[in-house]
């Protein structure tokens, strides 16, 4: 990767010490001086986009979500982990394949720094990521839209970087920074692509089309003059002079196949062989444009000349909807890609019949498709009854070694495996059995359960998740409760991490006589307290006097004392109504109160989850800091606004009566404001 060091100063009292100030500021005016003598426009290092992924789970990509939830009025850990797996696949997306190995590295620190730095930019992209609750594939158009544009522009950034009036990419500050420094240099690349010329363009191309009938010239591009000839003025990688990344999209069974509108002139290139289809600019074209051009490659008969396009209609008609049933069931069966099978299994047109059809052909677990048969079990259109044998399978000895059939997820490491990996695939299946389908008896799921809980080795996470899987089926019994916790309980060794066992004593399911025995025979002193504490602060059936005997020995835990409260005035949501209001008998507002105190009310204060109630009473604070944080609460309602606009302070009347106005409409601010007028 090619990283371009940099050395910035932070203020003095975000500084070591003074010297350390002085020391950076020297050494950035000789770095400066140094590059300016060299007439450099950026120093950089080798470094590869391996290394550059290492920084996708680094504090600083975790911290893009803590800032996003911060800003939102969120705890800074809400759903962590589950948006950051989201988060680093994004983050990867925006990277081009087709750039050197330096180059990719240092666009994907790029797009850290932008999305970090950027709030604008951090707010587009991970307000998506949120609403569709960390689902990669399932994020909107526009979204990818937006990506597209942005990775189009750093291909060409990297590929003409010579053109570019700033050839240092950190020194753009957003995507569109970036976007306008690359169609700056337009005109530059187009008069350098049209003063080459290419000798062997007329042998590489084969004209489809000659566009006279039909309007739209089409052809085959078999080399890189051709592609460099056909793609002038264009952003297309394979068209960049001395450059070859044609190589990366061409295969003999799946040319490039360009086309141009004789009326408009307007191009297009479709590279089948790793699904990409882009107008001029290097922009993936939209749905309709793409059918009707396809529909020509399909008429002029090149899907029976190429397996390529043929693979990938096939792969199209396998997601579409309005592919025919009888033609999906066809696929299916002759298929050999596991993503095709996987897509037919997905899509809402295929058949019942082909469903239970391929159900029941998967009775082994070596020699079955696994996404493909999580596919039809979260697809849920079968009954419970076609997943059954599933439940019933036997388990595998932990040293018997078997052979994987072709279709087998796991082949990549090999034709055998071990029963322990075995054993965790049908546990996969499963557990989605028993997410998504209900009507499963106790006694099918307690024997489900410690089947896999009693095999010598089996993984304690996986026992974990299995057990809260079943803890939220609602209908389950209180016996059946305490038996699974039981078994947990069974597999952490005595002295260890007890975060699994925890995890199911303060379920949220869990009997309210069991969490309230447990929370009332909870003390600071117990070395699982801190872990205890919040789960059981935000446990719905908590009674008042557990909760109040977990705050007193909060409070008795002076070593630890303003980390728990802290955390329990930002990060609690379930039980704040219960909750909130108890922290004033440790934290009573007063005058005189101490910076941590202070800081304490004004987590209430800005906390969205805080209850109207709480809001009201801290809008008695003395200190106006904590009344003006209560003005900028999205969970500030009208009858907080009308008292905070008779604040004695300025400042917060002001910010009342503005957010008054942009939550609740100009008439309401105008009555409000006249009525103010006349109490006044």
């Amino acid at each position: 990767m090619i990283l371009y060091l940099r050395l910035e100063i932070k203020p003095i009292s975000q500084s070591l010490c003074f010297i350390c100030a002085i020391t950076s500021y020297i050494m950035h005016e000789l770095f400066s001086s140094f590059r300016s003598s060299l007439g450099l426009k950026k120093l950089l290092l080798e470094i590869s986009y391996k290394d550059a992924t290492a920084a996708l789970n680094s504090k600083k990509v975790k911290g893009i979500i803590k800032s996003y939830n911060f800003e939102r009025g969120e705890d800074p850990n809400h759903n962590l982990d589950k948006m950051h797996v989201s988060l680093k696949s994004v983050l990867k997306e925006f990277v081009p394949n087709d750039l050197e190995d330096n180059q990719r590295g240092t666009a994907l620190l790029w797009v850290i720094k932008i999305i970090k730095e950027h709030k604008d930019n951090r707010e587009f992209f991970m307000r998506d990521i949120f609403e569709n609750e960390g689902r990669y594939r399932d994020l909107p158009g526009y979204f990818w839209d937006r990506v597209a544009i942005v990775k189009a522009s750093l291909e060409s950034f990297f590929q003409y970087q010579r053109f570019m009036a700033q050839q240092d990419i950190f020194r753009a500050k957003s995507f569109d920074e970036l976007i306008d420094i690359v169609e700056s240099a337009r005109p530059a690349i187009t008069k350098y692509q049209e003063s080459k010329k290419w000798a062997d363009a007329e042998a590489g191309a084969t004209v489809i089309d000659d566009g006279k009938s039909s309007g739209i010239f089409i052809a085959e591009l078999h080399n890189k003059g051709a592609a460099c000839h056909y793609g002038k003025g264009t952003s297309w990688c394979v068209s960049a002079p001395g450059l070859d990344y044609f190589r990366s999209y061409y295969r003999e069974d799946s040319p490039l196949i360009f086309f141009k509108e004789l009326e408009s002139g307007k191009r297009f290139l479709f590279a089948y062989s790793n699904n990409e289809f882009m107008n001029e600019n290097n922009r993936p074209i939209d749905e309709d444009l793409l059918d009707r051009l396809h529909a020509l490659v399909l008429r002029h008969g090149l899907d029976k000349k190429y397996k390529g396009i043929a693979d990938w209609e096939e792969k199209r008609a396998a997601m579409d909807p309005d592919t025919p049933p009888e033609e999906l069931d066809r696929i299916l069966k002759t298929t050999k890609s596991s993503n095709t099978r996987f897509n037919v299994l997905r899509n809402r047109s295929t058949s019942i019949y082909t469903l239970r059809g391929f159900i029941k052909r998967s009775t082994d677990i070596a020699n079955i498709d696994l996404d493909a048969v999580l596919a039809v079990v979260e697809n849920r259109r079968l009954l419970l009854d076609d997943f059954m044998h599933f439940l019933r399978m036997e388990y595998y000895e932990p040293n018997e070694v078997l052979t994987l059939g072709p279709n087998h997820p796991r082949r990549h490491g090999g034709d055998k495996v071990r029963g322990p990996a075995l054993n965790s695939d049908l546990f996969m299946i499963q557990k989605a059995i028993i997410k998504h389908h209900r009507g499963i008896s106790e006694e099918t799921l307690l024997n489900v359960f410690t089947r896999y809980s009693s095999l010598p080795g089996s993984n304690s996470g996986v026992i974990v998740d299995l057990a809260d899987t079943i803890m939220n089926i609602l209908n389950l019994s209180d016996e059946a409760r305490m038996t699974i916790y039981e078994v947990v309980e069974k597999k952490f060794p005595v002295g260890g991490n007890k975060i699994g066992p925890i995890s199911i004593l303060s379920h949220k399911n869990m009997p309210a006589d069991v969490i309230n025995k447990t929370a009332l025979g909870l003390t600071f002193e117990d070395p699982d307290f801190q872990t205890y504490v919040l789960r059981l602060l935000r446990h719905k059936r908590a009674s008042d006097e557990a909760l109040d005997h977990i705050l007193e020995q909060v409070d008795k835990h002076w070593a630890r004392r303003k980390v728990f409260f802290k955390g329990i005035a930002w990060q609690l949501a379930d039980n704040q109504e219960k909750v909130f209001p108890k922290l004033f008998k440790y934290f009573p507002i007063k005058e005189g109160t101490t910076e941590f105190e202070l800081g304490i009310h004004k987590l209430l204060a800005s906390n969205s989850n805080s209850p109207i109630d709480v809001l009201v009473k801290l809008t008695e604070h003395p200190d106006w800091r904590v009344r003006m944080v209560i003005a900028t609460n999205n969970k500030s309602n009208l009858r907080i606004f009308r008292i905070l606009s008779k604040d004695s302070n300025a400042q917060v009347v002001w910010q009342a009566e503005k957010r008054l106005k942009d939550k609740y409409g100009v008439r309401e601010y105008q009555d409000h404001f006249k009525k103010f007028v006349a109490d006044f």
